[in-house]
């Protein structure tokens, strides 16, 4: 036999590192027999109880190497087609046995499949490849001996067997890859960008502020939903289809190995968010944003030794403390609650302040940035109130380090007149966008026509809330801060009085000390229900995104809730004037305007509120501490006060001497709100803030200059 031939001189003339071929073949042989017979002596016993087991010996066979095969396909796409290879490999050695049959004799001279002056190992591999790769091969194969024919036969059927796992391996392989990025666990291989981790009802508004602001931005989404259902969402946004990239994954921050799939440390920033209640119970989502704050602080493997900007929600304040604490009092916690409450307690008090946080909380308008000004240092801050064409200082900022050796950014807000800046302060300011100039030499004007009104308490003693969520524990906290002793608050929605009460001992962790609650269950939208609720002599009525009846649109339930208070109040009468302050929470952004058609004093979107927060303190974390003085009693706040204040109302005035006024009050003025245009949401309900210092004004009754001071009344 050829293939014997030259089997035997191969093994002669080869050597391998100065041994002979056929004595490495030797040595080989041998441990195979070595390993043999251990196998045989320690498989005596083994085989004795296999055979006088239940099933005997093919069943145990059959069981392990089912078990065996279950294993190898268990362990992925890499461990199947290692297993194709084999059976491709193994498949080729039989055929390639054909030469001990009689292949390349003369008996099969003449056969067209056959390589008539063949012979060698090489040539039966080729023989056996063939029919590997072209199952027809089989055909040329007329006139062999059998034995050759029916291993020409053979391997033709293993090669359509090999063929059809092949393509069965690469479906599967596509199949694999299609489920493995609908469900949302393949790698994210991304820097720089913003890491959502979490899912609620901001994180459309926060991409929508980021299209704004940054639209060039690179967006992950983490979170323990479905990517069909979050890709749902985002195409109801319509954010599929926008400039700013956005990258959906599923899964649970609760580990390293699950933050680092969608490279979080790699980020620019991340917004770790709490989960939506279901209900106007206290939530138990905090700590799910606890517990990430705490395995993100305990890492140190940064990329490039650079710590992303890490800002958290808690829905509940008193968690705030705790958040603190485990983020290692280095990020920036945001208490959604709080704000909403704020927000709500501050509409009732005065019209229009919603519309300008905001403004000032987006990237739609004029925003808060700060920046270092090196050729403003040793001025009076009174100097430079009009140094900006398009902006308006708020104040300066300065930053140091605390015992802990964290960087701590410091604000001052309306600094006093003879505040000289250093070169170590930074400037607060309300401008259009972050790229703004200044020119020292361009002075504050002398104020003129000075107005002479004053902004005298209104009164705010009988309060009526309609629904119930989450933020009305916060919000009845803010009013007994603000409100003078005795005054009512009377609260309806669907929950039984044993829940309310229950709920509100759970929330709570001190008695009202000024305020007194009335709880009723009542339905709103019922016939008659609000004229029992005395509307005229309310002083505010607030309407909440109410949780209470568990629908899925409670803006339905708003809006409706607001045409009937219009009803009762008289719509187009003059008992319209004299109606109560109504503020109305909405939940999506698109029923703003449908909610003030409906004549909503104040409108609230407080999704988008919260998120704009969230979104901007992301991009700069010094804003955190601004923003908690502007929203905190007690300090600078951003109030709307008569022009008049000011002003002589029916005079031309300019915005710049509009400036000098408040100025010479001790206030800044940020401002105005045209009353006329309250209505108006293409006019943005009449607030136009950061105006040039340039622009005319003629302000009537009702109009009002928003100002940054220190008290809401004289």
């Amino acid at each position: 036999m050829l293939v014997l031939k030259d089997l035997k001189e191969y093994l002669a003339s080869t050597k391998y590192w100065g041994v002979p071929a056929w004595q490495l073949a030797v040595c080989v042989l041998v441990i195979l027999l070595v390993l043999a017979l251990v196998a045989f002596k320690h498989g005596r016993k083994r085989w004795k109880q296999i055979r006088q087991s239940e099933g005997g010996v093919y069943r145990e066979f059959k069981e392990r190497l089912q078990y065996h095969v279950d294993n190898l396909f268990a362990r992925g796409a890499s461990a199947q087609f290692g297993l194709l290879m084999f059976a491709t490999g193994l498949v080729t050695l039989i055929g390639m046995s054909a030469a001990f049959f009689g292949l390349f004799g003369p008996e099969n001279k003449g056969v067209s499949s056959i390589n008539q002056g063949g012979g060698t190992l090489w040539d039966s591999f080729w023989w056996s490849a063939k029919h590997i790769f072209d199952s027809g091969q089989v055909i040329g194969m007329y006139g062999s001996t059998m034995p050759v024919l029916l291993i020409s036969l053979f391997m033709s059927l293993a090669s359509m067997v090999i063929f059809g796992l092949l393509i069965s391996f690469i479906s599967g392989m596509l199949s694999q890859r299609i489920e493995q990025l609908k469900s949302g666990s393949s790698t994210v291989k991304e820097h720089g960008h913003v890491l959502i981790l979490g899912w609620n009802s901001k994180v459309i508004p926060m991409i929508q502020e980021l299209a704004i602001g940054k639209p060039h931005m690179k967006v992950v989404i983490f979170a323990p939903l479905s990517v069909d259902v979050m890709r749902e969402h985002l195409r109801a946004g319509g954010f599929l289809q926008s400039k700013i990239k956005v990258v959906l994954r599923s899964g649970t921050p609760n580990n390293i190995g699950e933050l680092k799939r969608v490279a979080f440390d790699k980020a620019y920033s991340i917004i770790c968010l709490a989960p939506d209640s279901e209900d106007g119970k206290i939530a138990q989502n905090d700590i799910e944003v606890i517990k990430t704050l705490m395995l993100i602080n305990s890492f140190k493997d940064w990329a490039g030794g650079v710590r992303p900007k890490i800002v958290g929600e808690i829905t509940q304040n008193q968690n705030v403390h705790i958040a603190n604490v485990a983020s290692g009092h280095r990020s920036p916690i945001v208490s959604s609650g709080a704000i909403v409450s704020r927000l709500v307690v501050q509409s009732s008090r005065q019209r229009g302040i919603a519309t300008v946080y905001s403004e000032m909380f987006s990237y739609n308008g004029s925003e808060i940035y700060i920046r270092p000004f090196p050729q403003l240092t040793g001025l009076n801050f009174g100097e430079i109130l009009c140094a900006f064409s398009n902006a308006i200082p708020l104040g300066v900022s300065v930053a140091k380090k605390d015992e802990r050796g964290i960087m701590r950014y410091l604000p001052t807000l309306n600094p006093p007149k003879d505040h000289k800046i250093t070169k170590d302060e930074w400037l607060i300011l309300l401008a259009a966008d972050n790229s703004t100039t200044c020119d020292p030499a361009r002075k504050i004007p002398q104020a003129v026509h000075m107005g002479t009104g004053r902004y005298t308490r209104a009164t705010l003693e009988n309060v009526l809330i309609i629904g119930w969520n989450s933020s009305i524990y916060g919000t009845l906290s803010e009013f007994d801060d603000y409100l003078r002793e005795g005054t009512t608050i009377t609260v309806i929605a669907n929950y039984s009085k044993e829940e309310v009460e229950a709920m509100m001992q759970e929330a709570l962790r001190k008695p009202f000390s000024n305020i007194k609650v009335n709880y009723t269950k009542m339905n709103a939208l019922s016939p008659g229900a609000l004229g029992t609720m005395s509307i005229l002599e309310r002083d505010c009525v607030i309407i909440l995104a109410d949780e209470s009846f568990g629908e899925a649109d409670p803006d339905g339930r708003t809006i409706m809730t607001l045409l009937l208070l219009r009803e009762v109040c008289g719509e187009g009468t003059e008992q319209e004037q004299k109606g109560p302050q109504l503020v109305a929470e909405i939940i999506l952004a698109k029923n703003r305007e449908a909610v003030a058609s409906a004549q909503a004093n104040e409108v609230i979107v407080s999704p988008e509120i919260v998120a704009m927060i969230l979104t901007q303190i992301s991009q700069q974390q010094m804003l955190s501490s601004i923003y908690d003085d502007l929203l905190t009693a007690g300090g600078m706040e951003i109030y709307i006060k008569p022009a008049s204040r000011y002003v002589t109302p029916g005079v031309d005035v300019t915005f710049g001497q509009v400036i000098a006024a408040a100025y010479e009050v001790g206030e800044i003025a940020l401002g105005v709100r045209i009353d006329a245009e309250q209505y108006d949401v293409t006019r943005n309900f009449g607030v136009r803030l950061n105006m040039d210092k340039k622009t005319v004004l003629n302000f009537t009754e009702g109009d009002c200059v928003v100002a940054l001071a220190e008290s809401l009344y004289d």
